[in-house]
Protein backbone atom coordinates (compact mmCIF):
# COMPACT_ATOMS: atom_id res chain seq x y z
CA UNK A 1 0.00 0.00 0.00
CA UNK A 2 1.44 3.33 -1.06
CA UNK A 3 1.93 5.55 1.98
CA UNK A 4 0.38 9.03 1.74
CA UNK A 5 1.32 12.09 3.70
CA UNK A 6 -1.14 12.97 6.43
CA UNK A 7 -1.56 15.94 8.70
CA UNK A 8 -0.81 13.93 11.80
CA UNK A 9 2.70 14.27 13.15
CA UNK A 10 4.42 13.30 16.33
CA UNK A 11 5.13 16.35 18.50
CA UNK A 12 8.83 16.41 19.16
CA UNK A 13 10.89 18.87 21.13
CA UNK A 14 13.53 20.72 19.23
CA UNK A 15 16.87 19.46 20.39
CA UNK A 16 20.00 21.48 19.82
CA UNK A 17 23.12 19.44 20.52
CA UNK A 18 25.65 22.20 20.89
CA UNK A 19 28.62 20.10 21.91
CA UNK A 20 29.49 16.64 20.60
CA UNK A 21 31.91 15.96 23.39
CA UNK A 22 29.09 15.47 25.88
CA UNK A 23 30.56 18.11 28.20
CA UNK A 24 28.54 21.16 29.18
CA UNK A 25 29.16 24.36 27.23
CA UNK A 26 31.02 27.18 28.85
CA UNK A 27 28.96 30.20 29.96
CA UNK A 28 30.28 32.14 26.98
CA UNK A 29 29.23 29.39 24.55
CA UNK A 30 25.80 29.06 26.17
CA UNK A 31 25.16 32.78 25.76
CA UNK A 32 26.17 32.73 22.12
CA UNK A 33 24.09 29.72 21.25
CA UNK A 34 21.00 30.99 23.05
CA UNK A 35 21.23 34.29 21.21
CA UNK A 36 21.32 32.47 17.89
CA UNK A 37 18.76 29.82 18.78
CA UNK A 38 16.54 28.89 15.84
CA UNK A 39 12.93 28.06 16.59
CA UNK A 40 11.14 24.98 15.35
CA UNK A 41 8.70 27.17 13.44
CA UNK A 42 11.54 28.98 11.67
CA UNK A 43 13.14 25.67 10.73
CA UNK A 44 9.81 24.36 9.44
CA UNK A 45 9.42 27.41 7.22
CA UNK A 46 13.02 27.21 6.03
CA UNK A 47 12.81 23.51 5.11
CA UNK A 48 9.44 23.99 3.39
CA UNK A 49 10.92 26.76 1.25
CA UNK A 50 14.04 24.70 0.55
CA UNK A 51 12.00 21.68 -0.53
CA UNK A 52 9.88 23.80 -2.87
CA UNK A 53 12.91 25.06 -4.80
CA UNK A 54 14.94 21.83 -4.81
CA UNK A 55 15.17 18.92 -7.22
CA UNK A 56 15.06 15.76 -5.17
CA UNK A 57 18.56 14.37 -4.59
CA UNK A 58 20.34 16.94 -6.80
CA UNK A 59 23.12 19.09 -5.27
CA UNK A 60 22.70 22.86 -5.35
CA UNK A 61 24.62 25.81 -3.92
CA UNK A 62 23.59 27.39 -0.65
CA UNK A 63 22.64 30.96 -1.51
CA UNK A 64 23.18 33.22 1.48
CA UNK A 65 21.14 35.99 -0.09
CA UNK A 66 18.24 33.75 0.97
CA UNK A 67 17.47 33.79 4.68
CA UNK A 68 16.15 30.22 4.75
CA UNK A 69 19.43 28.87 3.32
CA UNK A 70 21.37 30.64 6.05
CA UNK A 71 18.93 29.36 8.69
CA UNK A 72 19.38 25.73 7.71
CA UNK A 73 23.17 25.92 7.51
CA UNK A 74 23.49 27.68 10.88
CA UNK A 75 21.14 25.14 12.45
CA UNK A 76 23.35 22.32 11.20
CA UNK A 77 26.42 24.01 12.67
CA UNK A 78 24.69 24.47 16.03
CA UNK A 79 23.41 20.91 16.10
CA UNK A 80 26.92 19.55 15.90
CA UNK A 81 28.64 22.02 18.18
CA UNK A 82 30.36 24.21 15.58
CA UNK A 83 30.34 27.40 17.68
CA UNK A 84 32.01 30.71 16.85
CA UNK A 85 34.31 30.36 19.85
CA UNK A 86 35.68 26.98 18.83
CA UNK A 87 35.55 27.40 15.05
CA UNK A 88 36.37 31.05 14.35
CA UNK A 89 37.66 30.52 10.82
CA UNK A 90 34.58 28.51 9.83
CA UNK A 91 32.40 31.48 10.74
CA UNK A 92 34.78 33.91 9.03
CA UNK A 93 34.41 31.81 5.87
CA UNK A 94 30.65 31.97 6.29
CA UNK A 95 30.80 35.76 6.62
CA UNK A 96 33.05 35.91 3.56
CA UNK A 97 30.58 33.79 1.61
CA UNK A 98 27.65 35.97 2.67
CA UNK A 99 29.49 39.07 1.47
CA UNK A 100 30.42 37.40 -1.84
CA UNK A 101 26.85 36.25 -2.46
CA UNK A 102 25.39 39.69 -1.70
CA UNK A 103 27.90 41.47 -3.94
CA UNK A 104 27.49 39.00 -6.83
CA UNK A 105 23.76 38.42 -6.42
CA UNK A 106 24.29 34.75 -5.62
CA UNK A 107 26.87 32.04 -4.91
CA UNK A 108 29.91 31.39 -7.14
CA UNK A 109 29.68 28.80 -9.87
CA UNK A 110 31.13 25.44 -8.90
CA UNK A 111 34.27 24.92 -10.93
CA UNK A 112 36.31 21.98 -12.05
CA UNK A 113 39.83 21.83 -10.69
CA UNK A 114 43.26 21.33 -12.10
CA UNK A 115 44.58 18.44 -10.06
CA UNK A 116 48.39 18.69 -9.91
CA UNK A 117 50.94 16.01 -10.47
CA UNK A 118 52.72 14.69 -7.39
CA UNK A 119 55.70 16.92 -8.26
CA UNK A 120 53.52 20.05 -8.12
CA UNK A 121 51.40 19.04 -5.14
CA UNK A 122 53.86 20.16 -2.47
CA UNK A 123 54.27 23.67 -3.86
CA UNK A 124 50.54 24.12 -4.25
CA UNK A 125 49.81 23.06 -0.71
CA UNK A 126 52.42 25.45 0.64
CA UNK A 127 51.67 28.61 -1.30
CA UNK A 128 48.16 28.08 -2.63
CA UNK A 129 49.19 28.62 -6.24
CA UNK A 130 47.58 26.91 -9.18
CA UNK A 131 49.25 24.97 -11.95
CA UNK A 132 48.66 24.37 -15.62
CA UNK A 133 49.79 20.77 -15.27
CA UNK A 134 47.58 17.95 -14.10
CA UNK A 135 43.99 17.34 -15.16
CA UNK A 136 40.50 18.69 -14.66
CA UNK A 137 38.23 16.99 -12.17
CA UNK A 138 34.83 17.93 -10.72
CA UNK A 139 33.47 17.86 -7.15
CA UNK A 140 30.97 15.11 -6.35
CA UNK A 141 28.21 15.36 -3.72
CA UNK A 142 25.39 12.86 -3.46
CA UNK A 143 22.82 11.38 -1.08
CA UNK A 144 23.68 7.72 -1.43
CA UNK A 145 20.74 6.23 0.48
CA UNK A 146 17.46 7.30 2.05
CA UNK A 147 14.64 5.15 3.33
CA UNK A 148 13.00 3.12 6.08
CA UNK A 149 12.62 -0.62 6.51
CA UNK A 150 9.58 -0.33 8.81
CA UNK A 151 8.06 3.06 7.98
CA UNK A 152 9.19 4.78 11.19
CA UNK A 153 12.94 4.30 11.58
CA UNK A 154 14.73 6.08 8.73
CA UNK A 155 18.37 6.09 7.74
CA UNK A 156 20.27 8.15 5.22
CA UNK A 157 23.86 8.44 4.00
CA UNK A 158 25.78 10.87 1.82
CA UNK A 159 29.10 11.37 0.09
CA UNK A 160 31.26 14.39 -0.75
CA UNK A 161 34.48 14.20 -2.75
CA UNK A 162 36.29 17.39 -3.79
CA UNK A 163 39.63 17.81 -5.63
CA UNK A 164 42.38 19.30 -3.58
CA UNK A 165 44.36 20.57 -1.94
CA UNK A 166 41.66 22.03 0.29
CA UNK A 167 41.95 24.16 3.40
CA UNK A 168 38.81 22.62 4.92
CA UNK A 169 36.07 20.22 3.86
CA UNK A 170 32.90 19.62 5.89
CA UNK A 171 29.67 17.58 5.65
CA UNK A 172 26.66 17.69 8.00
CA UNK A 173 23.68 15.37 7.50
CA UNK A 174 20.37 15.61 9.36
CA UNK A 175 16.85 14.17 9.22
CA UNK A 176 13.59 16.03 9.85
CA UNK A 177 9.88 15.29 9.94
CA UNK A 178 7.44 17.13 7.71
CA UNK A 179 7.07 19.82 10.37
CA UNK A 180 10.78 20.62 10.10
CA UNK A 181 11.62 19.10 13.47
CA UNK A 182 14.83 17.16 13.98
CA UNK A 183 14.06 13.45 14.41
CA UNK A 184 17.53 12.19 15.19
CA UNK A 185 21.16 13.14 15.67
CA UNK A 186 22.93 15.02 12.93
CA UNK A 187 26.11 13.42 11.65
CA UNK A 188 29.14 15.41 10.60
CA UNK A 189 32.73 15.09 9.52
CA UNK A 190 35.42 17.65 8.71
CA UNK A 191 38.93 17.35 7.31
CA UNK A 192 41.56 20.07 7.14
CA UNK A 193 44.35 20.34 4.57
CA UNK A 194 43.16 17.26 2.67
CA UNK A 195 40.64 16.27 0.06
CA UNK A 196 39.85 12.59 0.23
CA UNK A 197 36.24 11.57 -0.02
CA UNK A 198 33.96 12.07 3.01
CA UNK A 199 31.02 9.85 3.94
CA UNK A 200 28.40 10.33 6.64
CA UNK A 201 25.24 8.56 7.75
CA UNK A 202 22.52 9.21 10.30
CA UNK A 203 19.15 7.91 11.46
CA UNK A 204 15.82 9.33 12.49
CA UNK A 205 12.57 8.12 14.04
CA UNK A 206 9.30 9.72 12.91
CA UNK A 207 7.39 7.81 15.61
CA UNK A 208 4.48 6.76 13.39
CA UNK A 209 4.14 5.17 9.97
CA UNK A 210 1.86 8.06 9.04
CA UNK A 211 4.77 10.48 9.32
CA UNK A 212 7.63 10.86 6.87
CA UNK A 213 11.24 11.98 6.93
CA UNK A 214 13.32 14.46 4.98
CA UNK A 215 17.09 14.29 4.58
CA UNK A 216 19.20 17.45 4.31
CA UNK A 217 22.92 17.42 3.61
CA UNK A 218 24.93 20.63 3.87
CA UNK A 219 28.53 20.72 2.71
CA UNK A 220 31.31 23.28 2.73
CA UNK A 221 34.83 23.44 1.36
CA UNK A 222 37.45 26.11 0.94
CA UNK A 223 39.88 25.62 -1.92
CA UNK A 224 43.55 26.60 -2.14
CA UNK A 225 42.62 30.09 -3.40
CA UNK A 226 40.63 30.78 -0.22
CA UNK A 227 37.27 30.70 -2.01
CA UNK A 228 34.47 29.20 0.15
CA UNK A 229 31.81 26.98 -1.43
CA UNK A 230 28.64 26.01 0.41
CA UNK A 231 26.02 23.62 -0.91
CA UNK A 232 23.18 21.32 0.03
CA UNK A 233 21.15 18.34 -1.12
CA UNK A 234 17.51 17.89 -0.20
CA UNK A 235 16.19 14.34 -0.16
CA UNK A 236 12.68 13.03 0.39
CA UNK A 237 10.95 9.74 -0.28
CA UNK A 238 7.35 8.80 0.46
CA UNK A 239 7.50 5.05 -0.08
CA UNK A 240 9.75 2.14 -0.95
CA UNK A 241 9.68 0.62 -4.43
CA UNK A 242 8.40 -2.92 -4.77
CA UNK A 243 11.63 -4.17 -6.32
CA UNK A 244 15.00 -2.89 -7.65
CA UNK A 245 16.93 -4.77 -10.36
CA UNK A 246 20.45 -3.67 -11.22
CA UNK A 247 21.60 -5.41 -14.40
CA UNK A 248 24.71 -3.30 -15.02
CA UNK A 249 27.19 -2.64 -13.53
CA UNK A 250 27.60 -5.96 -11.73
CA UNK A 251 30.05 -8.85 -11.47
CA UNK A 252 30.06 -10.74 -14.76
CA UNK A 253 33.09 -13.01 -14.37
CA UNK A 254 32.89 -15.95 -11.99
CA UNK A 255 35.37 -15.68 -9.16
CA UNK A 256 35.54 -11.86 -9.08
CA UNK A 257 34.79 -10.30 -5.71
CA UNK A 258 34.47 -6.79 -7.16
CA UNK A 259 33.32 -5.28 -10.43
CA UNK A 260 36.34 -4.80 -12.70
CA UNK A 261 36.07 -2.05 -15.34
CA UNK A 262 38.92 -2.15 -17.86
CA UNK A 263 39.43 1.10 -19.77
CA UNK A 264 41.24 0.63 -23.06
CA UNK A 265 42.42 -2.75 -21.85
CA UNK A 266 41.38 -6.38 -22.10
CA UNK A 267 41.92 -8.81 -19.28
CA UNK A 268 40.68 -12.29 -18.60
CA UNK A 269 38.77 -11.19 -15.51
CA UNK A 270 37.39 -7.89 -16.87
CA UNK A 271 33.68 -7.60 -16.16
CA UNK A 272 33.56 -4.67 -18.59
CA UNK A 273 35.94 -3.59 -21.33
CA UNK A 274 33.88 -1.18 -23.47
CA UNK A 275 35.28 -0.32 -26.87
CA UNK A 276 36.71 3.19 -26.88
CA UNK A 277 37.03 3.40 -23.10
CA UNK A 278 40.11 5.09 -21.65
CA UNK A 279 41.27 7.22 -18.72
CA UNK A 280 39.84 10.29 -20.44
CA UNK A 281 36.78 8.56 -21.93
CA UNK A 282 35.07 6.64 -19.15
CA UNK A 283 32.41 4.25 -20.48
CA UNK A 284 30.26 1.89 -18.43
CA UNK A 285 27.01 0.06 -19.23
CA UNK A 286 24.22 1.12 -16.86
CA UNK A 287 20.96 -0.81 -17.07
CA UNK A 288 18.21 -1.76 -14.66
CA UNK A 289 14.56 -1.78 -13.68
CA UNK A 290 12.56 -0.47 -10.72
CA UNK A 291 9.01 -1.64 -9.96
CA UNK A 292 6.98 0.82 -7.90
CA UNK A 293 3.84 0.24 -5.84
CA UNK A 294 1.63 2.40 -8.07
CA UNK A 295 1.69 4.08 -11.46
CA UNK A 296 4.39 6.69 -11.99
CA UNK A 297 3.10 10.22 -12.57
CA UNK A 298 3.59 11.71 -16.05
CA UNK A 299 6.72 13.84 -16.33
CA UNK A 300 5.75 17.52 -16.22
CA UNK A 301 6.79 20.01 -18.91
CA UNK A 302 9.91 21.23 -17.09
CA UNK A 303 10.85 17.78 -15.69
CA UNK A 304 10.99 19.17 -12.15
CA UNK A 305 9.08 16.18 -10.75
CA UNK A 306 11.84 13.75 -11.77
CA UNK A 307 15.60 13.67 -11.27
CA UNK A 308 18.58 11.41 -11.83
CA UNK A 309 22.23 11.62 -10.84
CA UNK A 310 24.90 9.09 -11.82
CA UNK A 311 28.45 9.59 -10.57
CA UNK A 312 31.83 7.92 -10.17
CA UNK A 313 33.88 9.31 -7.29
CA UNK A 314 37.56 8.61 -6.81
CA UNK A 315 38.70 6.93 -3.60
CA UNK A 316 41.96 7.24 -1.65
CA UNK A 317 43.10 9.79 -4.20
CA UNK A 318 42.78 13.56 -4.13
CA UNK A 319 39.01 13.75 -4.37
CA UNK A 320 36.49 14.50 -7.09
CA UNK A 321 35.16 12.36 -9.90
CA UNK A 322 32.89 12.53 -12.93
CA UNK A 323 29.20 12.40 -13.82
CA UNK A 324 27.32 10.72 -16.64
CA UNK A 325 26.84 13.17 -19.49
CA UNK A 326 23.27 12.10 -19.98
CA UNK A 327 22.19 12.57 -16.36
CA UNK A 328 20.21 15.72 -17.13
CA UNK A 329 18.58 13.99 -20.09
CA UNK A 330 18.10 10.62 -18.42
CA UNK A 331 14.33 10.62 -18.81
CA UNK A 332 14.57 11.92 -22.39
CA UNK A 333 16.92 9.13 -23.39
CA UNK A 334 15.23 6.78 -25.91
CA UNK A 335 16.36 3.81 -23.82
CA UNK A 336 14.68 5.09 -20.63
CA UNK A 337 11.04 4.01 -20.38
CA UNK A 338 8.16 4.51 -17.96
CA UNK A 339 5.34 2.02 -18.35
CA UNK A 340 2.73 2.14 -15.62
CA UNK A 341 4.57 1.39 -12.39
CA UNK A 342 7.82 0.30 -14.08
CA UNK A 343 10.93 2.37 -14.81
CA UNK A 344 13.61 0.83 -17.05
CA UNK A 345 16.87 2.25 -18.37
CA UNK A 346 19.60 1.03 -20.69
CA UNK A 347 22.64 3.29 -21.12
CA UNK A 348 24.90 0.94 -23.12
CA UNK A 349 27.32 2.33 -22.43
CA UNK A 350 26.86 5.45 -20.35
CA UNK A 351 29.29 8.21 -21.31
CA UNK A 352 30.76 10.00 -18.35
CA UNK A 353 32.01 13.55 -18.73
CA UNK A 354 35.24 13.48 -20.66
CA UNK A 355 37.64 14.54 -17.97
CA UNK A 356 41.25 13.48 -18.25
CA UNK A 357 42.11 11.64 -15.09
CA UNK A 358 38.51 11.30 -13.90
CA UNK A 359 39.45 8.03 -12.26
CA UNK A 360 42.67 6.84 -10.72
CA UNK A 361 44.52 3.95 -12.33
CA UNK A 362 43.86 0.62 -10.71
CA UNK A 363 41.80 2.18 -7.95
CA UNK A 364 38.34 1.56 -6.59
CA UNK A 365 35.63 4.05 -7.53
CA UNK A 366 32.38 4.83 -5.75
CA UNK A 367 29.49 4.31 -8.14
CA UNK A 368 26.14 5.88 -7.26
CA UNK A 369 22.93 5.91 -9.27
CA UNK A 370 20.03 7.87 -7.77
CA UNK A 371 16.65 8.48 -9.32
CA UNK A 372 13.47 10.17 -8.14
CA UNK A 373 9.96 10.01 -9.62
CA UNK A 374 6.61 11.08 -8.23
CA UNK A 375 3.61 8.89 -7.51
CA UNK A 376 0.36 10.64 -6.70
CA UNK A 377 2.35 13.84 -6.48
CA UNK A 378 4.83 12.56 -3.88
CA UNK A 379 8.52 11.81 -4.56
CA UNK A 380 9.97 8.30 -4.38
CA UNK A 381 13.77 8.27 -4.10
CA UNK A 382 15.79 5.16 -5.04
CA UNK A 383 19.55 4.59 -5.11
CA UNK A 384 21.94 1.91 -6.37
CA UNK A 385 25.45 2.28 -4.99
CA UNK A 386 28.62 0.75 -3.59
CA UNK A 387 29.20 3.77 -1.33
CA UNK A 388 30.34 3.22 2.26
CA UNK A 389 27.85 3.37 5.12
CA UNK A 390 25.01 1.90 3.08
CA UNK A 391 23.27 -1.36 3.86
CA UNK A 392 20.72 -3.25 1.74
CA UNK A 393 17.20 -1.88 2.15
CA UNK A 394 13.90 -1.87 0.24
CA UNK A 395 14.73 1.75 -0.66
CA UNK A 396 18.18 1.19 -2.10
CA UNK A 397 20.42 -1.52 -3.48
CA UNK A 398 24.03 -2.15 -2.46
CA UNK A 399 26.29 -3.48 -5.23
CA UNK A 400 29.89 -4.80 -5.06
CA UNK A 401 32.93 -2.53 -5.09
CA UNK A 402 34.09 -1.32 -8.48
CA UNK A 403 37.74 -1.23 -9.58
CA UNK A 404 39.04 0.62 -12.61
CA UNK A 405 42.01 -0.90 -14.45
CA UNK A 406 44.43 0.56 -16.94
CA UNK A 407 48.21 1.32 -17.36
CA UNK A 408 50.43 -0.79 -19.60
CA UNK A 409 53.68 -1.31 -21.52
CA UNK A 410 54.12 -1.25 -25.33
CA UNK A 411 54.68 -4.23 -27.58
CA UNK A 412 58.32 -5.30 -27.68
CA UNK A 413 58.95 -4.61 -23.98
CA UNK A 414 61.33 -7.34 -22.79
CA UNK A 415 60.31 -9.27 -19.69
CA UNK A 416 62.97 -11.08 -17.61
CA UNK A 417 61.96 -14.74 -17.41
CA UNK A 418 62.71 -17.24 -14.65
CA UNK A 419 65.31 -19.06 -16.80
CA UNK A 420 67.25 -15.82 -17.37
CA UNK A 421 65.99 -15.26 -20.91
CA UNK A 422 63.93 -12.32 -22.17
CA UNK A 423 60.52 -12.47 -23.82
CA UNK A 424 58.45 -9.75 -25.49
CA UNK A 425 55.47 -8.88 -23.30
CA UNK A 426 52.98 -9.57 -26.12
CA UNK A 427 54.12 -13.22 -26.18
CA UNK A 428 53.84 -13.81 -22.44
CA UNK A 429 51.31 -16.54 -21.59
CA UNK A 430 49.40 -17.56 -18.49
CA UNK A 431 51.56 -19.58 -16.06
CA UNK A 432 54.81 -18.27 -17.55
CA UNK A 433 57.37 -17.69 -14.78
CA UNK A 434 59.08 -14.29 -14.47
CA UNK A 435 61.67 -12.76 -12.13
CA UNK A 436 59.88 -10.76 -9.44
CA UNK A 437 62.63 -8.78 -7.69
CA UNK A 438 66.36 -8.18 -7.22
CA UNK A 439 66.73 -11.36 -5.15
CA UNK A 440 65.92 -13.48 -8.20
CA UNK A 441 62.67 -14.81 -6.78
CA UNK A 442 60.31 -16.07 -9.51
CA UNK A 443 56.52 -15.91 -9.77
CA UNK A 444 53.86 -17.11 -12.19
CA UNK A 445 51.82 -14.92 -14.51
CA UNK A 446 48.13 -15.21 -13.80
CA UNK A 447 46.87 -13.36 -16.90
CA UNK A 448 47.80 -10.74 -19.49
CA UNK A 449 46.06 -7.43 -20.28
CA UNK A 450 45.99 -5.79 -23.71
CA UNK A 451 44.80 -2.40 -24.96
CA UNK A 452 45.77 0.67 -26.98
CA UNK A 453 47.23 4.03 -26.05
CA UNK A 454 48.28 7.24 -27.80
CA UNK A 455 51.21 8.42 -25.69
CA UNK A 456 54.12 6.87 -23.81
CA UNK A 457 56.60 8.10 -21.23
CA UNK A 458 60.22 7.13 -21.88
CA UNK A 459 62.35 6.67 -18.77
CA UNK A 460 66.14 6.34 -19.04
CA UNK A 461 68.43 5.34 -16.19
CA UNK A 462 72.05 6.33 -15.67
CA UNK A 463 73.16 2.69 -15.89
CA UNK A 464 71.77 2.33 -19.40
CA UNK A 465 68.21 1.00 -19.21
CA UNK A 466 65.30 2.54 -21.14
CA UNK A 467 61.63 1.80 -20.47
CA UNK A 468 58.55 3.06 -22.29
CA UNK A 469 55.24 2.98 -20.39
CA UNK A 470 51.81 4.60 -20.27
CA UNK A 471 51.53 7.57 -17.92
CA UNK A 472 49.85 5.57 -15.16
CA UNK A 473 52.18 2.58 -15.09
CA UNK A 474 54.16 2.33 -11.85
CA UNK A 475 57.89 1.93 -11.38
CA UNK A 476 59.46 0.98 -8.05
CA UNK A 477 61.26 4.04 -6.67
CA UNK A 478 63.40 4.13 -3.53
CA UNK A 479 62.46 6.90 -1.09
CA UNK A 480 64.60 6.70 2.03
CA UNK A 481 64.65 3.04 3.05
CA UNK A 482 61.36 2.23 1.29
CA UNK A 483 60.39 1.27 -2.22
CA UNK A 484 57.25 3.01 -3.39
CA UNK A 485 55.36 2.72 -6.67
CA UNK A 486 55.16 5.98 -8.62
CA UNK A 487 53.35 6.49 -11.90
CA UNK A 488 55.50 7.30 -14.91
CA UNK A 489 53.89 10.75 -15.14
CA UNK A 490 54.99 11.57 -11.57
CA UNK A 491 58.65 10.54 -11.88
CA UNK A 492 61.47 13.08 -11.94
CA UNK A 493 65.13 13.06 -12.84
CA UNK A 494 67.26 11.66 -10.04
CA UNK A 495 64.63 9.27 -8.68
CA UNK A 496 66.29 5.96 -7.73
CA UNK A 497 64.72 2.99 -9.48
CA UNK A 498 65.46 -0.70 -9.13
CA UNK A 499 67.05 -2.23 -12.20
CA UNK A 500 68.14 -5.81 -12.84
CA UNK A 501 71.76 -4.78 -12.14
CA UNK A 502 71.10 -2.59 -9.10
CA UNK A 503 69.77 0.81 -8.09
CA UNK A 504 70.21 3.64 -10.57
CA UNK A 505 68.97 7.23 -10.78
CA UNK A 506 66.73 8.36 -13.64
CA UNK A 507 68.76 10.46 -16.06
CA UNK A 508 66.03 11.56 -18.51
CA UNK A 509 62.23 11.48 -18.89
CA UNK A 510 60.41 12.29 -22.13
CA UNK A 511 57.12 11.62 -23.89
CA UNK A 512 56.39 10.35 -27.37
CA UNK A 513 53.30 9.64 -29.49
CA UNK A 514 52.30 6.02 -29.88
CA UNK A 515 49.82 4.09 -32.00
CA UNK A 516 49.79 0.46 -31.06
CA UNK A 517 49.00 -2.16 -28.46
CA UNK A 518 50.04 -1.89 -24.84
CA UNK A 519 50.19 -4.74 -22.31
CA UNK A 520 50.37 -5.48 -18.61
CA UNK A 521 50.78 -8.61 -16.53
CA UNK A 522 48.77 -9.81 -13.57
CA UNK A 523 51.13 -11.64 -11.24
CA UNK A 524 49.92 -14.30 -8.83
CA UNK A 525 52.76 -14.92 -6.35
CA UNK A 526 50.66 -16.92 -3.90
CA UNK A 527 49.07 -19.18 -6.48
CA UNK A 528 45.69 -17.56 -6.01
CA UNK A 529 44.22 -14.15 -6.61
CA UNK A 530 43.20 -12.08 -3.59
CA UNK A 531 42.91 -8.46 -2.48
CA UNK A 532 45.92 -8.61 -0.15
CA UNK A 533 48.61 -8.79 -2.83
CA UNK A 534 51.83 -7.06 -1.88
CA UNK A 535 55.06 -5.95 -3.49
CA UNK A 536 55.54 -9.53 -4.62
CA UNK A 537 53.45 -8.49 -7.63
CA UNK A 538 56.35 -6.94 -9.54
CA UNK A 539 58.46 -7.93 -12.54
CA UNK A 540 61.35 -6.60 -14.63
CA UNK A 541 60.44 -4.84 -17.88
CA UNK A 542 63.32 -3.71 -20.10
CA UNK A 543 65.55 -4.13 -17.04
CA UNK A 544 63.48 -1.90 -14.68
CA UNK A 545 61.30 -3.18 -11.84
CA UNK A 546 57.62 -2.32 -12.42
CA UNK A 547 54.34 -3.22 -10.77
CA UNK A 548 51.57 -5.44 -12.09
CA UNK A 549 47.92 -4.41 -12.15
CA UNK A 550 47.03 -5.61 -8.65
CA UNK A 551 50.16 -4.27 -7.00
CA UNK A 552 49.39 -0.87 -8.55
CA UNK A 553 45.92 -1.04 -7.06
CA UNK A 554 47.02 -1.76 -3.51
CA UNK A 555 50.15 0.36 -3.38
CA UNK A 556 48.71 3.13 -5.52
CA UNK A 557 45.94 3.44 -2.94
CA UNK A 558 48.36 3.43 -0.03
CA UNK A 559 50.69 5.90 -1.75
CA UNK A 560 47.84 8.31 -2.39
CA UNK A 561 46.71 8.11 1.21
CA UNK A 562 50.25 8.76 2.42
CA UNK A 563 50.97 11.58 -0.01
CA UNK A 564 47.79 13.40 0.90
CA UNK A 565 48.73 13.21 4.56
CA UNK A 566 52.23 14.60 4.25
CA UNK A 567 51.99 16.84 1.20
CA UNK A 568 49.15 18.93 2.50
CA UNK A 569 49.16 21.17 5.53
CA UNK A 570 46.49 22.75 7.65
CA UNK A 571 46.66 26.48 6.85
CA UNK A 572 47.56 28.71 9.78
CA UNK A 573 44.19 30.46 9.83
CA UNK A 574 42.45 27.09 10.30
CA UNK A 575 44.68 25.87 13.13
CA UNK A 576 42.28 26.78 15.98
CA UNK A 577 39.36 25.09 14.22
CA UNK A 578 41.49 22.05 13.50
CA UNK A 579 42.73 21.66 17.08
CA UNK A 580 39.23 22.01 18.54
CA UNK A 581 37.87 19.50 16.07
CA UNK A 582 40.61 17.00 16.93
CA UNK A 583 39.97 17.54 20.66
CA UNK A 584 36.33 16.46 20.21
Amino acid sequence: MFKLRTCLFLILALFLNACNSGQGASPKEEKTEKAEEISAEKMKQAITMLAAESRNGIPAPLDFTKEHHLTIYKYHLMQDGYTKEKYPQLYKSLEQAQKMHLEAGGPPEVKSYEVPSEADFQAMSENGTTTDSGYAIVPIQQITSLGSANGTNYNTSALSSVPGPLAAHQMILGMYDMQGRSIGPTSDTTVYGSATELAVETTGDVGSSENEAQSILTYFYEDSTGTPYHGYIYGYTSAAPDSIQNINPTIQVAGNTEIILCLGRTLGNCDYSPEGGSGSNVLLPITGTIWFGDSIDPINSDSTNVSCLITLARTQAQGGGCMVKSTDNFFADPNTHITGNVLTWNLSPAHFDTVDGCLEKNQNAIYTFTVSVTIRGLPVFVSITNAPDTEPSPYFLKIPDLKVVWSCLPSGTQILMADGSSKSIEFIEDNDEVVADASGRTVKVHSVMRGKDEMLYQVQTRNGYTLRATKGHTLMVQRGQEFLPLAAKDLKNGDLVQTSTGLSPISEISTEPYDGYVWNLVIDPAGKMDSEKTAQSTYFADGILVGDSYMQFKYGRDEKQGSTAHLTKVPEKWQVDYQNYMNR
